[in-house]
């Protein structure tokens, strides 16, 4: 499944941007289980996910 979201270039760091299991509709279990990882094009890790938020 691919996802995309857009977030102003300013944005602060630690800012939420989606809730990627429920975008994906899965349940946080599953996420976990699955290792959920983000790929990028540039090459900067600009996201990271936050199984506690």
């Amino acid at each position: 499944a691919q996802i995309r979201y857009t977030i102003p270039e300013e944005q602060n760091e630690g800012t939420v941007v989606g809730n990627i299991a429920k975008d994906l509709d899965l349940k946080l279990s599953d996420v976990l289980e699955r290792n959920l990882r983000i790929a990028v094009e540039s090459g900067k890790q600009y996201f990271g996910v936050d199984p506690t938020k």
